[in-house]
């Protein structure tokens, strides 16, 4: 883990998305949405820590919840500037609910947005289905984006690459470098076996990615190094219930269900402080192994696998790019 990475705190405001997104095993029924009180008890909490700071509004869809999160974001700007913290916030949406007047108003608070887009329609479709079925929002999608480029926020692309999806990677750089994108983060589907071929070919894809985004003068977070392998990210989360923990599950609740208990910190009501204490890579590794099923060690291993191979691979495409 970097040790000049901001201490985050990830806010689960809701688990509701209009999306079923197939990288994703949330389990969607386990909670509603978070309370304007446990949500402001995170932000006051982590304002109380030293350092850059980070609150993301996560979820499901957060901006479901728009105006909570709105409301949150001026409430924790104004105690941050009281306390004299630095604060970043940001906000990872699936552009459904964000219409250009809310992307002017997020930009106005200072929010960052990462949007979910993992390519052009044919992909996009495919991994991130309608969760009530009906016609795909495609148009709507684009016209969001169109609005979020053109508000003035600070905005990244993130997409998802799953092993069946790395060959259309560059088409789809290619398109969203066609609508403006200039900031592009690439995540591996977590809770997919890779394999050793399937590793290759995300190698091969990501460096062509990385081509297509230099040329276009686009900026790829992954070169400015990150939490790899992602597994052992000793992230802080508020889940939407009130409830803390440490550790990568999110996505991962019902493909490996006993890591959300065995990274549990207990209630944000009775927190004195945030658990940044024993977050490394070693106690989560040793967390993660006590967690899952002898079965289920085979997909723990090749994700630890893949994520350390990253590592390696933006290292060395940063310094040799």
């Amino acid at each position: 883990m970097r040790s000049d990475r901001a201490l985050s705190l990830i806010a689960l405001v809701t688990r509701a998305c209009p999306f079923a997104c197939v990288s994703c095993a949330m389990d969607r029924p386990g909670a509603g949405t978070i309370s304007r009180a446990d949500l402001r008890r995170g932000a006051d909490l982590l304002l109380r820590e030293e350092g850059p700071l980070e609150l993301q509004y996560f979820g499901g869809e957060p901006l479901l919840e728009y105006g909570l999160v709105r409301e949150t974001a001026a409430w924790a700007r104004r105690l941050a500037d009281a306390r004299g913290r630095r604060l970043t916030q940001s906000v990872t949406t699936s552009l459904l609910p964000l219409t250009p007047a809310r992307a002017r108003e997020l930009a106005d608070l200072g929010l960052e947005v990462m949007a979910s887009l993992d390519g052009d329609l044919a992909v996009q479709s495919r991994q991130r289905p309608l969760a009530s079925g009906g016609p795909y929002p495609w148009e709507v999608l684009l016209r969001h984006l169109d609005g979020l480029l053109e508000s003035g926020a600070a905005c990244t692309v993130n997409l998802t690459v799953r092993p069946e999806s790395a060959q259309s990677l560059a088409r789809g750089v290619e398109f969203l470098l066609s609508r403006g994108v200039r900031r592009f983060q690439f995540a591996y589907a977590l809770g997919a076996l890779w394999g050793g071929e399937g590793a290759e070919a995300l190698e091969r894809a990501l460096r062509r990615a990385d081509e297509l985004c230099a040329s276009g003068g686009a900026d790829v977070l992954n070169r400015r190094g990150g939490p790899e392998p992602v597994l052992l990210d000793g992230q802080i989360v508020l889940d939407a219930d009130g409830e803390l923990s440490v550790g990568c599950w999110t996505v991962l609740e019902t493909a490996l269900p006993g890591l959300r208990a065995a990274f549990a910190r207990g209630p944000i009501r009775d927190a004195r402080r945030l658990p940044v204490a024993g977050r490394g890579p070693r106690a989560q590794l040793e967390r993660l192994l006590a967690a899952v099923s002898p079965g289920e060690r085979r997909l723990v291993a090749d994700n630890l696998d893949l994520g350390r191979r990253l590592d390696r691979f933006w290292g060395t495409e940063a310094r040799h790019g």
